[in-house]
């Protein structure tokens, strides 16, 4: 790179511009101590900007930085200020900010492809920052917001093909992190919350083909993760939450032969897989721990698999799937007085559910034909019920298996709406 400008010194109050408008240009705008303004203003292709921001612990000091590339722009002195906007190909921004002036914001718009912008706010508390990119090809965006409370990171991704998106908020209480994605195939989105109790991540994927999202939320106690995915064929939707009193959901439309996965090890959880129209997909949740539940629902879905494991006590989980053919429901429970509910509408559907412990309950409904319903149960004074209702044949029917073993259970079968069907109850 061929170097622009140099300024060795910098005294209070003092404002810098520098303007360049070759091919390649990289500017360097350091600030310390107070009441800096510095725009810059760079055009055409593969520039870099860098920006770094630093407060010494000195009472009522108030930094500012921009750096405007390709457009002209202005800002105002509140708090620590950063700006990037860059237009064009193989761009690079950055921006760094830390100490603990309120509030501290930092944004990056880029347009163009091979371009990355990168934010680090460290121990920043109320700290905002925003990444938008748009018409991105092979473009990435990182913000990391460690040691803060309180802060805010948005990244918003448009029209970009094989791009990532990456927040990371650990140590972070009560912090928020949202990625949108719209039209980006064969892209990542992943949002890491460690240690960040109260916090809130959201990420949204629409006409995302083979693109895959990401929360990790690892001990961190009444957090809320939301993954939103709309026309993501062949996607991934993935959480893990370790904590207490932590929300997972996840909500997938038009997602043909995707997957959703939640993973909680912790007590009072709560768990949601939503799938419309997603033939062929696959819903998850593993819950460790007691007093937890979970609830699955795939419409209008064909040849679809959801499966729910929990271990512990007083936990509830319910799968729901309607209006499809070919699925296929697995509920698995260890432990003390849990509930298992599966209900299935449609034809061709496989229910099972197996309980460990005692005082459990398992319940499968099918209403539709050629279905088949099974339940295990180990322990004792348990209770199973399995109803059918639907249209039964010779070598097609209905069928309903009911096992229970060791003492006290109670066991109740309904078939109903046609001949041919099977059902067994054994308890031993």
């Amino acid at each position: 790179y061929e170097i622009l400008a140099g300024i060795a010194e910098i005294d209070a109050g003092l404002t810098i511009t520098i303007t360049r408008a070759d091919d390649i240009d990289a500017v360097l705008i350091l600030q310390e101590d107070r009441g800096h303004l510095a725009p810059a203003q760079l055009r055409k292709r593969s520039n870099c900007a860098f920006i770094m921001e630093h407060r010494a612990m000195r009472k009522s000091t108030t930094l500012s930085a921009a750096i405007t590339l390709a457009l002209a722009g202005t800002t105002a002195l509140a708090g620590n200020i950063a700006t990037v906007n860059q237009t064009g190909v193989g761009n690079f921004g950055a921006v760094t900010q830390s100490g603990a002036v309120e509030p501290m914001t930092a944004t990056i718009d880029t347009v163009g492809a091979y371009n990355h912008a990168y934010v680090d706010q460290y121990a920043s508390d109320l700290a905002e920052a925003t990444i938008d990119q748009d018409n991105s090809t092979f473009s990435g965006a990182s913000v990391y917001q460690n040691y803060s409370y309180d802060s805010t990171a948005t990244v918003e991704q448009v029209d970009t093909y094989a791009s990532q998106a990456h927040i990371g908020q650990y140590a972070s209480v009560g912090s928020d992190a949202t990625i949108g994605q719209d039209g980006d195939a064969y892209s990542s989105a992943s949002v890491n919350q460690s240690l960040s109790d109260g916090s809130v991540a959201e990420i949204d994927q629409v006409d995302t083909y083979a693109s895959s999202a990401h929360v990790n939320q690892n001990y961190a106690d009444a957090s809320y993760a939301d993954v939103n995915q709309e026309g993501a064929v062949s996607s991934l939707a993935n959480t893990y939450q370790t904590g207490y009193a932590d929300s997972a959901y996840v909500n997938q439309l038009y997602t043909v032969g995707s997957g959703a996965v939640i993973t909680q090890n912790g007590t009072y959880n709560n768990a949601g897989v939503t799938q419309y129209f997603a033939d062929y997909s696959q819903a998850a949740i593993d819950q460790l721990g007691y007093g937890n539940s979970a609830h699955t629902s795939q419409f209008d879905s064909d040849a679809s698999v959801a499966t729910t494991a929990q271990v512990g006590e007083y936990n509830y989980a319910g799968i729901s799937q309607a209006y499809g053919e070919l699925n296929d429901a697995d509920i698995y429970q260890e432990g003390y007085a849990n509930t298992a509910y599966i209900d299935q509408y449609g034809s061709n559907n496989e229910a099972d559910i197996d309980q460990y412990g005692a005082y459990n309950y398992a319940h499968i409904y099918q209403s539709g034909e050629y279905n088949i319903a099974a339940t295990y149960q180990d322990g004792v004074s348990n209770v199973a019920t399995v109803a059918q209702y639907g249209v039964g044949s010779l070598g097609n029917e209905n069928q309903a298996y009911v096992n229970q073993y060791n003492s006290g259970h109670l066991a109740h079968v309904t078939q109903a709406g046609g001949g041919g069907n099977y059902a067994t109850v054994v308890q031993y």
